[in-house]
């Protein structure tokens, strides 16, 4: 389920144009890649994975596209 919620939040902000492309060109590799693997799953598919609702995805995406600084951990 994680990898489905930050593949759909990796999406959201590319939509919503919150990449760094200059950034990414210079220290990424295989960011483009990560993208479109991400978009072969889509929202349905974080939903499904998660057990949140569409609405609540788009709701913590925006959230952490319009937040200046975040910290993520994964155990």
């Amino acid at each position: 389920s994680d990898v489905a919620l930050f593949n759909g939040l990796l999406c959201h902000l590319a939509a919503d144009g919150r990449m760094d492309a200059d950034f990414l060109a210079r220290h990424a590799v295989g960011s483009e890649a990560a993208l479109a693997a991400a978009r072969q799953d889509g929202l349905a598919e974080a939903a499904r994975a998660t057990g949140l609702s569409a609405t609540q995805l788009q709701q913590f995406y925006a959230l952490f596209a319009r937040t200046e600084r975040v910290v993520t951990g994964f155990s």
